[in-house]
């Protein structure tokens, strides 16, 4: 009723139980029925980019777009940060942390925030398009082009993603509780900062790249967590 997506209801109940638990085992008052209640499983699809829609997205002219020169500067950044996203494989919260001392010839290595491990790149063999990310990173003197925080970054995505026309509708279907709800939305709608991640490590797998070399890229540590990353296209 709020207006929030399964998935987010999800990881808030899930935080709500894990606080209770911490609570419960450190003699807080609560009724221990709480353990009782089961979050159902979740799974949504998720998409990938092509090359070809990375290339789209990296040469689209921002001129056309009828806004202040302001908004288009900062919609201009917000491009530059999500192609090299697709080109690098790292998480907003490494990639707004980007630096010259994370490069060293054609290798990027970063220790990632969320997992505490070292993620490496050749960007040579892995960057979908090794060109475009020199560019973007000569063009910002190897550093992040931004460093707003994600929520402002996917609002911003999804405007750029609705100018550049990524209106095609893509089936999605959502199981919870064991049924499966199908519905089709414009693609721009599921596109957001993850979806580099995802793109990258697809493209890759499509490339005949090993899983455990793209694992080292992308810094997952198990194989069914990466295996989550890859999605497949229709062509």
């Amino acid at each position: 009723n709020g207006g929030l997506s399964l998935s987010s209801i999800k990881k808030v109940c899930s935080q709500l139980r894990t606080s209770l638990d911490w609570g419960a085992r450190y003699g807080a008052r609560i009724s221990p029925s709480f353990d009782l209640v089961k979050i159902p499983p979740y799974c949504r699809q998720q998409v990938a980019l092509t090359p070809d829609d990375v290339s789209r997205i990296y040469h689209f002219d921002l001129s056309t777009i009828k806004r202040r020169p302001q908004y288009l500067r900062h919609l201009e950044k917000v491009r530059d940060m999500f192609v090299l996203s697709c080109n690098l494989g790292q998480r907003f919260s490494d990639m707004v942390r980007i630096d010259k001392t994370c490069f060293d010839r054609n290798f990027f290595t970063i220790l990632q925030q969320k997992t505490g491990t070292y993620a490496k790149v050749d960007i040579e063999r892995m960057s979908i398009d090794r060109n475009t990310t020199y560019k973007i990173l000569e063009k910002y003197d190897y550093k992040s082009p931004l460093t707003t925080d994600i929520s402002n970054y996917d609002r911003y995505l999804k405007e750029l993603f609705q100018y550049i026309g990524f209106n095609e509708l893509i089936k999605q279907e959502t199981k919870v509780n064991g049924h499966i709800d199908i519905k089709y939305v414009p693609k721009w709608k599921l596109i957001g900062s993850h979806t580099s991640r995802r793109t990258f490590a697809t493209n890759n797998i499509i490339r005949g790249l090993k899983t455990s070399e793209i694992r080292r890229a992308t810094g997952h540590k198990s194989e069914s967590a990466f295996e989550k990353y890859i999605c497949y296209f229709d062509e």
